[in-house]
């Protein structure tokens, strides 16, 4: 039996499905999970070696700014809850 030529391991063909490997969509996404894991203080340096990799630094500042104002609001919002006579 022979092997398919066209099928081989590492020939550099995707299924014509797949997702580009740095596609927007796919940054994008990988840019949420690291802000999210950034925020909560642990992540392994292999993943954030993949991070670095993967992720477009517009997004990257995009999602952090809008985690940051999310943030602060939040904090803000229980503080005059709290602090409400």
């Amino acid at each position: 039996m022979t092997p398919d030529p066209g099928r081989g391991p590492g020939d550099g063909r995707t299924p014509p499905d797949a997702v580009p490997p740095n596609s927007d969509q796919d940054s994008f996404a990988h840019s949420l999970k690291a802000i999210g894991w950034g925020f909560l203080g642990i992540r392994k340096r292999s993943g954030q070696a993949e991070d670095f990799a993967k992720i477009k630094p517009l997004h990257l500042v995009v999602i952090a700014l809008l985690a940051v104002a999310v943030f602060v609001g939040g904090l803000i919002a229980l503080v005059k809850l709290v602090a409400a006579p």
